[in-house]
């Protein structure tokens, strides 16, 4: 049996994330495309405008357990990840000469591998 393909973008409720789910739903190699967000009702109203099929996953990518689960759980099924497109992000609207080391938005964070 063949993999579905599968084309997974996260920051997938608004923006530049948006934009792309939008592209490739127009894509005839892809099967199904997952959105990711933190906002599960921002997703489901992207899902209902697309004509492929679409899986909405509520992970908030900026909390290491919540990418672990992500990752355990696209382990666990037959897919191919024809695409992957990262749009999560944080912002803090201001003056860039207001930000300093001590206000400015922190992104990922990631455990120290010894």
């Amino acid at each position: 049996m063949d993999k579905r393909k599968i084309a997974i973008i996260t920051g997938a409720s608004s923006g530049l994330g948006k934009e792309f789910v939008y592209l490739l739903d127009k894509e005839d190699d892809i099967d199904e495309i997952w959105l990711l967000a933190r906002y599960k009702e921002k997703l489901e109203e992207v899902s209902r405008s697309l004509s492929k099929p679409s899986k909405v996953l509520a992970f908030d990518l900026t909390n290491i357990q919540a990418v672990q689960e992500f990752r355990t759980y696209l382990n666990d099924l037959n897919y191919q990840v024809s695409y992957l497109i990262n749009c999560a992000g944080l912002g803090k609207i201001s003056e860039f000469s207001d930000l300093t080391l001590d206000n400015r938005p922190i992104g990922f964070k990631y455990p120290k591998r010894s």
